[in-house]
């Protein structure tokens, strides 16, 4: 599979198309997405090995939301079958995805533990603040002042961020390039830098979208006077943007490596 580099215009390309791909099956991508929810919420109670288990399926899940949009191009409609295809393969790819995801999900614990030796459970107890119904401006900004929380919160970011390139593409590359885990996180990592104006465009117009989701929501609520409303207006559009930003997935690897003999082109607006 041959790199391909793009312009930083196509980022903003890729959001729109997702969200068009989204547009041609909002049930499909939406059933999913909570069909992922529900099985990371089972998998979570599985005494000792639930945890590792969830931190492992990201990359699957990223993978399972490519297939499906490629199957979406193709003018079929997605199953949840999706997700359990990237093991439905020869041995060799089968053995590189599970050590995919048993890295990320080491990976993902480590990084959460070194956040946690620096922090200690200050970013627990400022999670509990933001849910909480009685948290003031004023007690956040006074959590927020903390050096050891804001030391562990852009320790978790960076590191964060950085496990994300490196698998972005991984999964994919070993599906569709039969490639192994440690080299399909090497060229993972080359094609999100030799693209990075494109990616720093699509992450900048994804979090536009969010933050024009949640004033839109915002807006609703206040001209209701219902603040309530809100809250059950903002569970259905979250799982809208999340479907849609999953859905974009597939554009962003078909554009950065050459897929072989794929029709990549996109759905109707």
């Amino acid at each position: 599979m041959k790199f391909q580099h793009v312009p930083a215009s196509r980022g903003a390309l890729w959001v729109r198309q997702g969200l068009a791909a989204f547009a041609t099956r909002p049930l499909a991508f939406s059933g999913l997405l909570g069909l992922s929810l529900f099985a990371s919420f089972a998998i979570a109670f599985v005494p000792v090995l639930g945890p590792f288990l969830l931190l492992g399926m990201f990359p699957l899940l990223s993978l399972g939301f490519m297939i499906a949009t490629r199957m979406t191009l193709a003018g079929q409609v997605p199953l949840p079958t999706v997700f359990i295809a990237p093991l439905r393969v020869d041995r060799a790819r089968r053995r590189a995805q599970l050590w995919l995801y048993a890295g990320y999900a080491l990976a993902a614990f480590l990084i959460w533990l070194l956040t946690y030796t620096i922090a200690g459970s200050r970013i627990l107890e400022l999670q509990q603040l933001l849910y909480s119904a009685g948290t003031t401006p004023e007690m956040i900004d006074a959590r927020l002042s903390d050096g050891s929380l804001q030391l562990g919160m852009l320790v978790l970011f960076v590191l964060s961020s950085v496990l994300s390139v490196v698998w972005w593409h991984a999964p994919g590359l070993v599906h569709w390039g039969g490639m192994s885990a440690s080299k399909s996180l090497f060229f993972s990592l080359v094609a999100c830098w030799r693209n990075r104006g494109a990616f720093v465009i699509y992450l900048l117009v994804w979090f536009g979208v969010v933050l024009a989701a949640v004033i839109l929501v915002s807006l609703v609520s206040t001209l209701l006077g219902q603040v309530e409303v809100g809250k059950v207006l903002m569970l259905p559009l979250w799982l809208v943007v999340m479907s849609a930003f999953y859905a974009s997935l597939f554009f962003t690897f078909a554009d950065s490596f050459e897929l072989p003999s794929t029709d990549t082109g996109s759905p109707p607006p």
